[in-house]
Order: structure tokens, then C-alpha cells, then sequence
């Protein structure tokens, strides 16, 4: 007897964990409609928008600095890049060995 209710208690453990098996994973997940879907999308970029321009606001820029002495007194030695030939009219065109024109 002791042997009998030793399997029926195994034999309810296994039915009760696949019962719960299924009850948590073989449901069917929620599906959002398209335009719910769109609409998170749409809010989260536009939260991640506030807080971007929140920061860019709290940004300050001073342009003294352009009216300093030592930066007016600075000289460029950049010097002047000469004109090169210009390419083909149109780079996707098949290349023609021996053409005038061709590299």
C-alpha cells in the first residue's frame, strides 16, 4: 500500500509541473496591434528626443574668445592647393582602354 501511494503522489508532482509547464509557457504571447506598436516606437523616440535637447540646452557658448588679442594676432601658413584635372563626366561609365580620356 505504502508502495501505491508513493506512486500516486509521484505521478500528481508530474502532472502538476506540466500542467504549470503549460500554463506559463504555452501561452500565446500578447501581440500589439501595428499602430500600438508604432505608437511606443514614436513615444520613445520622442522621449529620447526631450532629453537630448534638455541637454543641448543646458550647453553655453562664449565668443569671447574670438575677440582676444592673441586669437586676432594668430597667422595661417596654410598653403594654397593647386587645381587638379578634373575626372570622368561620369565615373560609373565602363572604362575603355586606349580611349582619349581614360585613365
Amino acid at each position: 500500500m505504502q508502495k501505491n501511494k508513493k506512486n500516486i503522489l509521484v505521478i500528481l508532482v508530474i502532472a502538476s509541473v506540466a500542467v504549470g509547464g503549460y500554463y506559463f509557457y504555452a501561452q500565446a504571447p500578447v501581440e500589439l496591434t501595428p499602430e500600438v506598436a508604432e505608437t511606443q516606437v514614436l513615444f520613445s523616440d520622442v522621449q529620447r528626443y526631450a532629453e537630448r535637447f534638455q541637454k543641448l540646452n543646458e550647453i553655453s557658448l562664449s565668443t569671447e574668445l574670438f575677440s582676444d588679442p592673441y586669437f586676432r594676432s594668430l597667422v595661417s601658413y596654410s598653403t594654397p592647393v593647386p587645381p587638379q584635372p578634373i575626372g570622368r563626366t561620369n565615373p560609373f561609365d565602363p572604362v575603355i582602354i586606349g580611349a582619349v580620356g581614360s585613365f
